[in-house]
């Protein structure tokens, strides 16, 4: 039974396999190797992919993408609610939790983030059932290098659900970097090269070297919150504003009328990559006005300059972060759809000068590919197959719990490999304490106030005694998919407790989990009736 690598994009998903020596990008339904990550729904049916997209000027309020935005997010997060302007569909506040609100069978329904992107990992999961005619259980699926501990538990969760043994959650620069160097047939070859991966909605640069067999992932940094997406928003705001000055009419609470707004942007943009100008027409947009317009490209460049050059920012965090300068780097690699505008690759070369920009594996399907050659590896370990890629990946975010005045101890520092594991003692800091509370968080600020809570737990029944005596030991450890695991453990008396952090209180509990497998195995996708 083979095991396939899935790229769960914002805007666009792909599933590669790995056998042998022939590594193959799987094509859908309708022959696409990129599936649109849109889930709609219309009556009693689901739709995924090209289906549900093409369809959903007919129901926006039904049809749910740029899921990825959502995923492990509060519904307080301040970019969730500038998010929540843009989409047609309904979020809804749910015990402090988004949930995305649709009608199915004329009666409302609240579904979770890890239950649409569960959907959208089945479709793909039954992509890849369909071309081997046999079942496929076992998978590697990617995430944002900067994706914190909330988002890659859920993720693991979405693939649960959707009845996959998820193998692996693996960085998508790192990815990308392992399908460049084994199809470049780069091995023997040190080199220390950048990966610059602008997507639909994130953005992350890796520096990495590798010998074409073991690939060392120096830093990392970037952006869950910057891609295609954003610079389609800007487009749309643009027009918003024409429409306002030519006919006095204001749309942007008008869901319907940006939604399409947003599909023509969308559009413009890819044309926009070979034409210097791209034209607008959309019939009957707003009291029964029908709207047109061309934008340029020295326009289009003009209104994102700034989010480009967020771009150049974190290079150079990267950089800072691993101790190098751009003169170290021997070669970027672009990945993304993003990175065909352009002006990406304009500023790419203008801030590495004498640097190769390197296109030579498919932007939107490389990190499928990587993923793939990690599940194949994963599924040979033990075996006399040589694997082929030794990955050594790194944790993005410092961990630590908090101490005496609020400050954070730092357990986990960032660009730590990872799989990593650090043990330290503390000491109680209250007089005849028999019970210590340890508090997770995440983030690179010194209190823990402005850093993201993951978790906590109690150790009780310790025995009384003056502050400072009584020692207990805490260890931070995480898997090879960046997953974290905490324990403590009083030493005197051996009493010990332990939390695997599964995104605190936004996490699914196990009886949700297997109640969404249940009803999710038994649902029937349109697509794959056609």
């Amino acid at each position: 039974m083979p095991a396939i690598g899935i790229d769960l994009g914002t805007t666009n998903s792909c599933v590669a396999v790995k056998l042998d020596d022939d590594i193959q990008v799987l094509t859908n339904t309708i022959g696409e190797k990129l599936t649109p990550s849109y889930v709609g729904f219309f009556e009693s049916e689901v739709l995924i992919g090209h289906s549900a997209k093409n369809q959903s000027h007919l129901h926006p309020q039904n049809t749910v993408f740029d899921v990825k935005r959502l995923i492990g997010r509060p519904f307080d997060d301040s970019q969730l609610s500038e998010d929540r302007k843009n989409w047609p569909f309904d979020v809804v506040n749910i015990n402090g939790q988004p949930r995305i609100s649709v009608e199915v069978n004329n009666r409302p329904k609240h579904l979770t983030p890890v239950e649409i992107s569960s959907y959208i990992l089945k479709y793909l999961k039954l992509v890849a059932e369909t071309h081997f005619q046999e079942a496929v259980t076992d998978a590697v699926i990617t995430v944002p290098a900067y994706f914190n501990q909330s988002q890659r538990q859920a993720t693991i969760d979405a693939g649960r659900i959707a009845g996959l043994n998820v193998l692996e959650v693996i960085n998508e620069p790192t990815a990308a970097g392992i399908a460049y160097v084994t199809q470049e047939g780069l091995k023997g070859d040190h080199k220390t090269f950048l990966v610059y991966d602008l997507g639909g909605g994130t953005f992350d640069v890796s520096l990495m070297q590798s010998d074409g067999h073991e690939f060392r992932v120096l830093s990392t940094d970037g952006d869950t919150h910057l891609g295609g997406e954003d610079f389609d928003h800007r487009l749309v705001s643009h027009f918003v504003d024409e429409i306002m000055n030519e006919y006095k009419v204001d749309v942007k609470q008008d869901k319907v009328v940006i939604h399409r707004l947003r599909e023509a942007c969308e559009q413009a943009k890819r044309t926009l990559t070979c034409s210097i100008s791209a034209n607008i027409e959309l019939d009957c947009l707003f009291k029964n006005q029908s709207f047109t317009a061309t934008i340029n490209r020295a326009v289009f460049e003009k209104i994102n300059s700034d989010l480009f050059q967020l771009t150049i920012k974190v290079i150079e965090k990267a950089l800072q972060a691993a101790g190098k300068t751009k003169q170290d780097v021997d070669e970027v690699l672009l990945v993304g759809g993003s990175t065909r505008i352009p002006m990406i690759a304009e500023i790419i070369k203008n801030f590495f000068v004498d640097k190769p920009i390197r296109r030579t594996v498919n932007p939107d399907e490389c990190v499928a590919v990587g993923a793939a050659i990690r599940a194949y590896d994963l599924m040979e370990c033990g075996s006399d197959v040589v694997p082929v890629a030794c990955v050594k990946d790194i944790i993005p975010l410092p961990l630590g719990i908090e101490v005496i005045s609020g400050m954070m101890k730092v357990m986990v520092p960032k660009n730590s490999i990872i799989p990593f594991a650090h043990t330290e003692e503390f000491a109680t800091s209250k007089d005849n304490q028999t019970a210590v509370r340890i508090t997770i968080f995440e983030g690179e600020c010194k209190m823990v106030s402005e850093n993201r809570k993951l978790g906590n737990f109690v150790l009780t029944d310790l025995t009384p005694a003056p502050k400072g005596v009584m020692r207990i030991t805490v260890t931070f450890d995480i898997d090879q998919s960046g997953v974290l695991h905490v324990s403590a453990k009083e030493t005197s008396k051996g009493i010990e407790n332990s939390i695997k952090i599964q995104s605190d209180m936004q996490r699914l509990t196990d009886a949700q989990i297997e109640e969404l497998i249940q009803n999710t195995s038994s649902l029937v996708f349109t697509d794959l009736q056609q």
